[in-house]
């Protein structure tokens, strides 16, 4: 998948350390997930579910 959407080759991706390849794949597959309605609504919610703070703003107006 890093190939197609990014173009490098398997040889490269083999020195590539773990860090990066690991960023590069999740940006594939973002990349791919988002092409679709239903890949954006669970990017939607991945990142709904990655959030820590309370969006203050949204709770207020909830909760009134």
């Amino acid at each position: 998948m890093v190939f197609e959407i990014f173009g490098i080759p398997i040889s490269d991706q083999m020195e590539l350390d773990c860090l990066t390849y690991a960023r590069l794949q999740r940006d594939a597959i973002c990349g791919k997930l988002i092409k679709t309605p239903e890949g954006k609504d669970y990017l939607d919610k991945c990142w709904t579910l990655q959030q820590t703070k309370p969006d203050k703003k949204k709770l207020r107006e909830q909760f009134g």
